[in-house]
């Protein structure tokens, strides 16, 4: 099965948590049997850094947004669809004609599937309302969280096949939408990146973020 994967930031193993999640995902689809091709943005937060070799990425520069009005009117129309307008997602169609499932990592690709025509997926990494404490949109982190908040309700709306992380992700997804296929897949790592612990050893615990995410950073 030819599978194209939409990546909202480079797959590194010194990446952010999506990008050291993508690292496993990809080699772990690669190694099941799939013909997989990933697209990834690269936005103004994305960690320098490329791609390892082996994989078939293709990495698109993402701009930010002009700020205006038209920016506004965008973001109430398609609230997180930054990666849905311009050179990307015009790749991402473009990839898509030869595929045969589109694959959308994290909420902030849902809406990369628009004029496309194959089969698409999304996969909710975590819910807003569970990780974040939503208040009244008059600051900066405020306003987005709010913002990424309608975006999931959009993508769990608009899609019939979901991903979850976690069974407490899926049971929240199946309840919000019933009728939708919702399939348990946990965030992947290489193993081959990391040292394990040993079993007889004392209790060790490791963190794959980044520190000023707040969900991060109230866990630590």
């Amino acid at each position: 099965m030819r599978t194209l994967v939409v990546l909202t930031q480079p797959p590194l193993a010194e990446g952010g948590a999506p990008g050291r999640c993508a690292l496993g995902l990809l080699r772990g689809l690669r190694g099941h049997g799939l013909d997989v091709r990933a697209l990834a943005a690269r936005q103004a937060f994305a960690l320098p850094g490329d791609p390892p070799r082996d994989l078939p990425v293709e990495v698109v520069d993402v701009p930010p947004r002009e700020p205006g009005w038209r920016s506004r009117v965008e973001r109430l129309g398609r609230p997180g669809g930054e990666l849905a307008r311009g050179a990307f997602a015009e790749r991402v169609r473009e990839a898509a004609r030869e595929a045969d499932v589109v694959h959308l990592e994290e909420t902030e690709t849902a809406w990369c599937d628009l004029g496309v025509g194959r089969p698409s997926l999304v996969h909710l990494h975590y819910l807003v309302r569970r990780d974040r404490p939503l208040r009244l949109p008059v600051t900066r982190e405020a306003r987005h969280a709010f913002e990424l908040s309608l975006a999931e309700r959009a993508a769990i709306r608009r899609h019939h096949f979901l991903v979850a992380s976690s069974p407490l992700v899926a049971g929240a997804l199946r309840k919000a939408s019933p009728r939708a296929e919702v399939v348990v897949a946990p965030l992947s790592l290489d193993p081959a990146l990391y040292e394990p612990a040993p079993l007889d050893g004392p209790p060790a615990a490791g963190i794959i973020g980044t520190a000023t995410w707040p969900p991060t950073a109230a866990a630590m």
